[in-house]
Parts: C-alpha cells; structure tokens; sequence
C-alpha cells in the first residue's frame, strides 16, 4: 500500500472540540451594540450614576464587579462596549437579553444597564461514558447548580472532562452538549472514542501476527494512547521491524479505525531523510515509532 495512504492526519482538535448549545452562540450584533449606537457620545457628559437591573439569583455586585465605568467618569462608548461585553463574559446574560440605555439630567448621564439571566441550571445528566464514573463527572459542574447556565463555566468544566480523559491516555475523547432543555437540564454526550476496527499492515505475515498477538487494544475498546505505545513497544523489541507506525482515522459512520503499519526495509531507506516525527495540520497527531517512541506521553522511550 502506497506510503501517502499512511499519512498522519489525525485531527485530534476536532476530537476535543467543545461543542456548546445553540442557546449560548452569541449574535453577529449583540443587542446591547443597537443600544450603544442610540446613546451620543459626541457630548462630553459626566456620568451621575450606573444602575444594573433585572438581576435575580447572580448577586448585583458580581455583576457591577466587572463594571469599570463608575461615576464621575465621562461616557465614552468604547468604555461602556467593554463594560456590556465583560458582563456577558461571565456567562449568566445572552446577548440578546443585555440592553443598556441612557438619560440625561441637568447633573449628568444616567446609564441604566438591564440583564436578563439565563435558565436555571437544574440538573445534568451524561451519555457514552464507560470509562469515567457519572458521579466523578457530576463533581466538575456541583458549583453551577441552582444558577443560571453559563456558557462560561459550562465551556471550562467540559474542559476539564477533556483533560481528565487525555491524562490517562484516552486521547479521541470528544464532548458535546447533547440537549439543553428549557425545563434546566442539560444533556452532555461523551464520545470516549471506541475503536470500530484495526487494520495491520506488514510486510510478512509473521510480522503481521507478532504485532496481532502483542495488541492488548481490541475492536470494541476505547483507543488508549499509552496501551498502543507499550503494546507496539513490546512488538518492536522482538527485532522484527524496521519500524512501526499507527493512524487513527475517523470514518463517515464515525467510528474509528487504527492502522498500523511497518514499511519494508527499501521504502524505508527511499524516506529516511524525513524527520521521524512527522507533521500532520493538525497540531496534535499520533506519534510515528521508528527506533524511538516519540509521543506527548512519552518522551524518547527507547524500543530496544
């Protein structure tokens, strides 16, 4: 089989791509921005006072925390632009619930900001995860509970879900709100990436079957990058190859499938000018194994 077909193009960003619901993607033009464009900035006006209404279970002083503006100050749009945008970065307002307005008095501009909070937070619930307990992923969203969904600390504890699977190796896991229904529950569908078929690509059939029998990683597991790398390890030790190579590639039905290849010795040779690590676009990719174990989980293993 042709070298090119063996390229490393594993877009593992796709995999650990947070994937938020359509309730939380933010407008072109937020609604605040038609506000802004009503209010003159041309006039120097000293600002009397800034109130924030229409707050119920975030605290009026977290959100007037981020407030910069203050009284005193003259208004200038770019000032109070930053201001609407830091309240909706903490995550509680959708954009086209956070409005601001203006009036003027003989002692200065009033600026009145109104937010609307998002729905209750009630419960989540999980689908496709074998590998990590429920309970142990329920911890990472305990503290959301009982307030209003933000897309800010939902975004940060799917995160955390990601990083916790890549620790021990499960590097294919990909998360992605599922439902987010109006009642307050939240529907997060774990894809931990289940292997669909391996495909072995060598020269012999001896070689064939030596890498067969060292594979602990099966049809039907979750792909594990530390398992491949010790399983390959122990078959290249046997001194049968030249080199060791594996790609992971995400079929249409999305299922996964592992090839891993060992090149004749010739077509080796033809391509040992090419750095052993090769390169995908991606900016995360599977380790090629050729004398040396090059992985971000591991760090120039030797093989014998």
């Amino acid at each position: 089989m042709p070298l090119n077909t063996y390229k490393f193009t594993l877009a593992i960003l796709a995999a650990l791509m947070v994937t938020l619901p359509a309730t939380f993607a933010a407008p072109v033009t937020p609604a605040f921005e038609q506000d802004l464009d009503k209010i003159d900035d041309v006039n120097p006006y000293v600002i009397k006072a800034v109130i924030v209404d229409g707050y119920k279970l975030i605290p009026r002083s977290q959100v007037k925390a981020v407030i910069k503006t203050k009284p005193g100050d003259f208004y200038h749009r770019k000032d109070m632009e930053q201001d609407l945008k830091a309240i909706y970065n903490l995550g509680y307002y959708s954009p086209e619930n956070l409005h601001v307005e203006a009036h003027t008095t003989s002692a200065g501009m009033v600026i009145n900001i109104h937010v609307k909070e998002n729905p209750l937070f009630k419960s989540i619930a999980f689908e496709g995860n074998k590998i990590e307990p429920t309970a142990k992923l329920e911890e990472l969203f305990k503290e959301q509970l009982l307030k209003p969904q933000s897309s800010t600390q939902l975004a940060t504890a799917i995160k955390k879900i990601n990083e916790m699977y890549k620790a021990q190796g499960y590097l294919l896991v990909s998360c992605a709100l599922q439902k987010d229904d109006p009642s307050g529950k939240i529907v997060l569908k774990i894809d931990e990436g289940t292997i669909k078929e391996i495909q072995i690509t060598c020269p012999s059939e001896e070689q064939k079957s030596i890498v067969d029998s060292a594979l602990t990683l099966k049809a039907g597991d979750v792909y594990n990058e530390k398992k491949m790398a010790a399983d390959l390890k122990i078959a290249f030790k046997l001194g049968k190859f030249d080199n060791l190579e594996r790609e992971v590639e995400k079929d249409k039905s999305g299922g996964y499938i592992v090839h891993i290849i060992s090149l004749p010795k010739e077509k080796v040779q033809k391509t040992a000018a090419a750095p052993i690590l090769k390169q995908a676009k991606a900016k995360s990719t599977l380790p090629v194994l050729n004398k040396l174990i090059h992985s971000p989980l591991y760090k120039n293993i030797k093989a014998n």
